[in-house]
């Protein structure tokens, strides 16, 4: 039973280098970046007028390579983690 707890809730943020709760909040950060994203598109779907990207001075294009080079830049910092525990 402790191992499936340990696989389930630990075994992936030790090995990207966060506690449990650091992974947590780190990807709702990110799934809630996403879910925004999600939401702005579906209402610009319905309503081609609407564009909340553009009201914010950005661009959906723009915002979802942000989030990328940060998702980028976390699992580069990770694996230089690693290679120092070598």
């Amino acid at each position: 039973m402790q191992h499936i707890v340990d696989r389930l809730f630990f075994a992936h943020p030790r090995d990207v280098g966060e506690t449990y709760f650091q992974h947590f909040i780190n990807a709702l950060y990110i799934g809630n970046k996403m879910l925004a994203f999600a939401i702005a598109e579906y209402i610009h779907a319905l309503i081609p007028g609407i564009n909340l990207f553009t009201m914010a001075r950005t661009t959906s294009c723009d915002e979802l390579d942000r989030l990328s080079a940060t998702l980028k830049a976390r699992q580069v910092s990770q694996e230089s983690d690693k290679d120092h525990e070598d």
